[in-house]
């Protein structure tokens, strides 16, 4: 990853497993994040 607080990243597919990860680190990292899933829930 780049420096934290960089911008945006874009995860799709980010309800469960490995895309919910990604999203969870990039957070954690400061990032702005901006998900997606099929389900509204």
């Amino acid at each position: 990853m780049a420096e934290s607080g960089q911008g945006v990243v874009i995860v799709t597919g980010s309800t469960v497993g490995i895309g919910r990860a990604i999203a969870g680190e990039f957070a954690a990292a400061g990032w702005s994040v901006v998900v997606n899933a099929r389900n509204a829930d």
